[in-house]
């Protein structure tokens, strides 16, 4: 005999791929999809394409620490796989985005990022690109998102 036990899967938030809805991500990192009107979810996306099996399960272990409410500067819009080279990136609502590289270190990158786009909001306000992909260098490279012309 056998004893089958249905559990619901849990999203934790929408996917897509190539800019097209795709389902969801679950918490154990498995892309699924969901009957319309399944989940409700109204936080960041995350775009899949190119991501591997081990990458979208990083991405759901680190995602409530990364979607939490005020852990990066500007709220979170979306997460974007890029490449085994580039890693993830984060696409803020200020228009910020953030080469984020690999989900490794992330509170202390959270931080680190914070404390970086803060220093640099006090002498130029506006988007940022920022790179964390050297971070565990050292590096946390931060631009204007925008070049000023200047006279």
């Amino acid at each position: 005999t056998a004893t089958l036990t249905l559990v619901v899967r849990r999203a934790v938030a929408a996917a897509t791929r190539r800019g097209q809805s795709f389902g969801f991500l679950g918490d154990d990192g498995i892309v699924f999809v969901a009957p319309e009107g399944s989940f409700m979810l109204t936080g960041p996306t995350v775009e899949i394409a190119g991501a591997s099996a081990e990458e979208l399960s990083a991405l759901a272990r680190e995602w409530p620490v990364l979607s939490a409410a005020g852990s990066f500067p500007a709220a979170l819009t979306q997460m974007s796989y890029g490449s085994p080279d580039s890693g993830w990136e984060a696409s803020l609502a200020d228009g910020t985005k953030v080469q984020w590289g690999r989900l490794e270190w992330t509170r202390e990158k959270l931080s680190r990022l914070s404390e970086a786009v803060a220093d640099a909001r006090s002498k130029e306000p506006g988007a940022f690109s920022a790179d964390l992909r050297w971070f565990e260098d050292g590096k946390v490279l931060l631009k204007p998102a925008v070049a000023r012309v200047g006279n």
